[in-house]
């Protein structure tokens, strides 16, 4: 799939919205970016993680999930790619053996790459990435779909398939 395709099936499930909103990071913005909208269209889900794994740093031996925007994403990266897929809890779920980590367990040292739907602050990556990090793991990336915000400052490269503006 093309940039130009990804664009107009992106369009096509109505991922922006413009309306005031408060963000994750307690933020009010005028412009919502819904990628999970998007998820609901396995064709479209497929051709991102496709998209998206070609970003991936070759030494990638793991894919995480950044909370429930990247689950979709990194499953389907997973499935496409062999990779094995850890599924990272913003907080311990309060029952059964109230893990953080679900699927894979990355061993110390290991070459992670972290995937989400969208960036704007990299409050979701660096939740996860600490959380990687407090078990010996080597983050070599993040990478998702759109990116909102500024990512230059960001403590670990970020890969991004669009902005906001590629699809208004």
């Amino acid at each position: 799939m093309t940039e130009r395709l990804l664009v107009e099936k992106l369009r096509e499930a109505q991922i922006l919205h413009h309306e005031s909103v408060t963000l994750r990071n307690g933020e009010t913005s005028d412009l919502y970016v819904d990628v999970k909208k998007a998820y609901g269209n396995p064709d479209l889900l497929r051709h991102m993680a496709q998209l998206t794994l070609q970003n991936l740093d070759k030494r990638t031996s793991c894919i995480a999930a950044a909370g429930y925007g990247g689950l979709p994403l990194g499953v389907a990266m997973s499935l496409q790619s062999g990779l094995p897929i850890a599924l990272v809890r913003d907080v311990p779920k309060g029952h059964g053996k109230a893990e953080i980590i679900d699927g894979y367990i990355p061993s110390v040292n290991e070459y992670v790459s972290v995937v989400d739907d969208v960036f704007t602050t990299g409050g979701s990556l660096r939740q996860t990435i600490s959380t990687l990090q407090n078990i010996g793991v080597e983050v070599v990336g993040c990478h998702v779909v759109v990116a909102r915000g500024d990512s230059s400052d960001f403590a670990f490269p970020v890969s991004y398939l669009l902005k906001p503006e590629d699809i208004i």
